[in-house]
């Protein structure tokens, strides 16, 4: 049988493991390409409409044809239905999940073909929307994706298996359930996980999700865009020339719309790109912990380079910008642990949980816990070897600590059903998931020509807005459903139910409660792929 691969399809960096098994030895291990990497840049340039180059050649490209080189494709999925490019001087329309399938093809270009399936991860924060659209890409890559994992679960897998083979499972789980918040901070998202640790009944180890808590639009990918800012603020108001002044307008409309205005001056827009990528560099050399300062070079052009301490990138960026909302993060998920719960352990994956500012401040929110927080030796490698331990356990390889069991995934956000002026919270925040039955919900006919019943299901977080001091509610729209049903008497009741199944995805169907006859339905997706779409592109 074909081996399940596990693949972490990341913001910044893509990588693959999947499980060996010699002589009843279990190992799991990244795939690693001729050149010796695990790893390949998350970055597509397009030479023309149909070629493309992927990877660390396209990290090269992107400063110099940054108009048709697509970097941070993962924090468009779910969230818009097409990326813009001009290539080759014509304007093309790409959608994120294309341009993803082509980061899966691109595995196979490096393994010779063998992936034919896998576990795919994504953020614990990822909504409804953006994990069909992971899964649609998966599809164009021509991938059966066996099932998708959040990448905390992923995490606190590979993480317990590592406790196991080093012999100090025991030692730290002892007779006793432990409770593991996973603190992932990666390119692009920030995702909390509790996670229950407990001995079942045969003393193999099973690992349960309890809360997410995060930030779907918060991960190092913005640290950089905020440090270029930074840099390019200083250098306006350090020379004041005309050039400055356009680099400065030129990269606000950047900042805030993630992409460059029609016409602009190609010299200003290759000096951002160069400039955002020595910024990267930059910040990775601050979070070296010997290493006091560092400096921004400006290449060929005659200004002066730019020093950066730690003491400053920590003060004025990660301060201003990244405090507030990950306390708020933390805020939230303690107000539902110690309601209900304890943490025993702290684990901290993800590239950007190297920063010592962010680990200093997991300590100052967790003083209990001070020796037991560990950042993850394996942090950049984590997420996809977990993955490949879940497609092993799917591949009915019995993987210890686990055996057969696996971690599952839960809600992570209370979800409402609103109907005209009703609203009704039908799925709670922490619900684990595939449900064990679907939820169901009824409505009342108001008059026998109603043409149908039209509802829309939303998410609903609190985040704490710092400028007010106050609560505010965020509204996502999972989806706009509209039943429609023949001639009904006014007062009959429809039923529509909700179920979650192992992608964490939702389904709908409704039907009349008298007769017991299925209604039909018309669900709008939001920035998904039709059918007719995917087979398309599946031809190209």
């Amino acid at each position: 049988m074909e081996p399940i691969y596990g693949i972490d399809l990341g913001t910044s960096n893509c990588l693959a493991a999947k499980v060996t098994q010699l002589f009843g030895e279990i190992d799991v291990e990244c795939l690693v390409d001729e050149a010796g990497n695990i790893s390949f840049p998350s970055i597509v340039h397009f030479e023309d409409e149909v070629h493309s180059i992927v990877g660390e050649r396209a990290r090269e490209l992107l400063p110099v044809y940054p108009d048709q080189t697509v970097e941070l494709v993962k924090t468009r999925m779910g969230k818009t239905l097409d990326v813009p490019l001009k290539i080759k001087g014509k304007d093309v329309l790409k959608s994120p999940q294309e341009i993803s399938s082509i980061l899966l093809k691109h595995f196979q270009n490096l393994h010779g073909n063998s992936i034919k399936r896998a576990i795919l991860t994504v953020p614990a924060y990822f909504s409804d929307n953006q994990k069909r659209a992971t899964l649609d890409a998966g599809k164009l890559a021509g991938i059966e994706i066996i099932e998708m994992i959040e990448e905390p679960s992923a995490a606190i897998m590979y993480h317990l298996y590592n406790l196991h083979k080093n012999d100090s499972l025991k030692e730290i789980i002892g007779g006793n359930t432990k409770n593991f918040l996973v603190f992932d901070f990666g390119g692009g998202t920030l995702d909390l996980s509790l996670i229950k640790v407990e001995l079942d009944e045969n003393g193999l180890v099973k690992p349960t999700v309890l809360l997410n808590e995060g930030d779907s639009e918060l991960g190092g990918n913005n640290i950089d865009f905020e440090l270029t800012k930074y840099v390019i603020e200083e250098l306006s108001y350090n020379y004041k020339d005309d050039f400055t002044n356009k680099v400065l307008k030129e990269y606000i409309f950047y900042y805030e719309h993630r992409k460059f205005q029609n016409e602009i001056d190609p010299k200003v827009k290759q000096f951002i790109m160069r400039l955002k990528d020595r910024v990267e560099d930059a910040k990775k050399k601050l979070s070296d912990l010997q290493l006091e300062k560092t400096k921004i070079l400006f290449g060929d052009l005659r200004y002066d380079s730019i020093e950066i301490s730690r003491e400053e990138f920590e003060i004025e960026i990660l301060d201003v910008y990244f405090k507030s909302k990950i306390i708020d993060a933390f805020e939230r998920i303690k107000k539902n642990i110690y309601n209900k719960h304890v943490i025993d352990h702290v684990i901290m994956v993800g590239g950007t949980s190297q920063i010592p500012y962010f680990q200093n401040l997991i300590s100052s929110q967790f003083t209990e816990l001070a020796d037991r927080i560990v950042l993850s030796e394996t942090y950049d490698k984590a997420i996809a070897l977990g993955a490949a331990i879940l497609g092993a356990i799917k591949g009915d390889i019995a993987v210890p600590p686990f055996g057969t069991n696996r971690c599952h995934g839960s809600v992570s956000h209370d979800i409402y059903v609103t109907h005209k002026t009703e609203k009704h919270l039908l799925i709670e925040h922490g619900t684990p998931y595939p449900l064990e039955e679907a939820k169901q919900i009824k409505f009342e006919i108001r008059h026998a020509l109603d043409p149908g019943i039209h509802l829309q299901v939303k998410t609903e977080l609190q985040k704490y807005n710092k400028e007010t001091e106050t609560r505010i509610i965020e509204e996502s729209m999972i989806n706009d459903v509209k039943f429609y049903h023949p001639f009904f008497y006014t007062g009959e009741e429809i039923t529509v139910e909700l179920n979650i199944d192992s992608y964490g995805l939702l389904s709908f169907s409704a039907k009349h409660n008298i007769t017991g006859e299925e209604i039909e339905f018309e669900a709008k997706r939001l920035y998904q792929l039709s059918e007719e779409q995917i087979l398309q592109l599946m031809k190209t």
